[in-house]
């Protein structure tokens, strides 16, 4: 079970390596206008369309994980606690997709000068000061990014909380290569009080426009941390984690900022899965 927070309202900010990394809740989001279902070059093959199980993503995982959500109903973000955007959409998409009929479709929508975020966030207070593992899994896809080098928080899978502020940080990053159709990903880690961050690159990239299953797995259960980043069951990272982490775990799912010169990041995420141990 997870509980969520209470307040209606928590901004978190850290500064890393130039880039700021804002999380803010409670806007509303709207809905995307249907775009029919996708096919084979948009999306993975659903089970349901195999004929082996046709409920929905998360009511066919068993045992169940912690927290799932597949963005298939029209209250698409209903598992989630809270969802904020500024300068950034949140919509569900039913243009593409890994199990259907719906993902989450993230895309930047400058309106002006001030910060960027389009986020849901669930927390797990059961788990608040106690070491824990965490299993947790996620389809994305890269629909577009520009220019060159652009760098995009594209998730903050863990994120502890101590009264009043997030202390510690686990970032899903993305960062597009000079060929204009690769996206090499990694894991930050960000403290606040100290401020401190630690890169983790990712060996194995992403592609614009296809999807891939990422399977990221934590132990944060003291001063031996370790992580293991995975996309499509290669290996991308795998070793200790650096910084310590205390407090309450979260999850957000959606752009936390970007390079200031950024004139597009779209992308989605589908089947988002935690498991806490």
């Amino acid at each position: 079970m997870f509980r969520l927070r209470s307040a209606s309202f928590i901004l978190a900010l850290f500064a890393l390596g130039g880039c700021t990394l804002l999380l803010g809740y409670g806007d509303e989001v709207e809905l995307a206008p249907d775009a029919g279902t996708a096919d084979g070059a948009a999306g993975l093959p659903d089970a349901s369309s195999e004929g082996s199980d046709d409920r929905p993503f998360c009511e066919r995982q068993s045992p169940r994980p912690t927290f799932c959500a597949s963005f298939d109903e029209p209250g698409y973000l209903s598992e989630w606690h809270e969802s904020a955007t500024n300068n950034a959409r949140l919509d569900r998409d039913t243009s593409s997709f890994v199990s259907g009929p719906a993902s989450l479709r993230i895309s930047l929508d400058r309106k002006d000068d001030s910060f960027v975020t389009a986020a849901a966030s669930a927390d797990f207070t059961a788990w608040a000061d106690r070491p824990f593992s965490v299993a947790i899994g996620f389809d994305v896809q890269i629909e577009a990014a520009a220019p060159l080098e652009t760098f995009v928080v594209m998730a903050s899978p863990i994120v502890m909380f101590v009264p009043n502020r997030a202390s510690y940080l686990v970032q899903f990053t993305g960062r597009l290569l000079a060929d204009g159709s690769t996206v090499a990903v990694g894991i930050v880690e960000v403290t606040n009080g100290p401020d401190a961050s630690r890169q983790h690159p990712s060996s194995v990239s992403l592609q614009i426009g296809r999807w891939a299953h990422v399977d990221l797995t934590m132990a944060l259960s003291g001063p031996a941390n370790s992580a293991r980043l995975a996309i499509d069951g290669a290996v991308g990272f795998e070793g200790p984690l650096e910084l310590t982490a205390a407090g309450t775990p979260s999850t957000s799912f959606g752009l936390a900022t970007v390079s200031a010169n950024t004139t597009a990041w779209t992308y989605r995420f589908d089947n988002v899965t935690l498991d806490f141990r």
